[in-house]
């Protein structure tokens, strides 16, 4: 037994947890972390994890230092409202309440929340799985939360999400003035595809296709 490393309480044996995840604490020791032991490796260096936020809501977060308060929710009605808040402040031409409804009742979309450890929203992105590629319609990070690396870690997350899922491609559309979220999705693998002319209504800007290959990894489900 540990204190703020785990002591005094009790770990969930392997059996209780599956065979592919390794039962370990969060960084302070307040939570239990399921870590993701990759094939042939020990699970050390940044890893998903399955967390339980401030609120009592399961999640995936990650175990890297800067990061490690973070976890990922599905969105539900309850969320609406908050996420369109933070869309109206992230974009000109931002989505409605109808449309996160309708992503809601999609059963091909998936919309992800990002948290810290005291329930505070800071980014979503929603994706839609078809057969086994994925398209991401929409990402957004708080405009407050900005150049903290959580777009990053939102797209990052939808790259283990689709992995699992056994998807082998994920496509996006970005505007071609957006360098700097075009760097980000280079930086992560993604290229240029094609351009889809006057792609936003808004203002009739173009869009830049860029699509990522992923290596599946089969037969793991786990609840996503």
């Amino acid at each position: 037994t540990m204190a703020a490393d785990g002591a005094d309480q009790t770990r969930l044996t392997r059996t209780e947890v599956g065979d592919s995840i390794d039962p370990r604490w969060s960084p302070d020791g307040s939570q239990i972390v399921f870590v993701r032991v990759p094939s042939g490796g020990d699970g050390d260096g940044p890893q998903q994890i399955w967390v339980v936020d401030a609120s009592g809501r399961p999640g995936w977060g990650m175990t890297t230092r800067s990061h490690a308060d973070m976890s990922f929710t599905s969105m539900t009605a309850e969320d609406i409202d908050a996420v369109v808040l933070l869309e109206q402040g992230a974009f000109a031409d931002p989505w409605n309440t109808r449309d996160f409804v309708s992503e809601l009742k999609n059963p091909r979309s998936n919309v992800q929340l990002l948290r810290n450890s005291r329930g505070t929203l800071l980014g979503h992105v929603v994706f839609w799985v078809v057969l086994d590629q994925v398209e991401v319609l929409d990402i957004a990070v708080a405009i407050e939360h900005r150049r903290q690396g959580y777009g990053r870690l939102l797209m990052e997350h939808v790259v283990a999400m689709s992995q699992k899922q056994g998807c082998n491609l994920i496509s996006l559309e970005v505007r071609r003035s957006n360098e700097a979220a075009m760097a980000l999705y280079e930086g992560m693998g993604f290229l240029p595809v094609a351009v889809r002319p006057k792609y936003y209504a808004h203002d009739n800007e173009d869009a830049i296709v860029m699509q990522r290959s992923i290596e599946a990894i089969h037969g793991e489900s786990h609840g996503i």
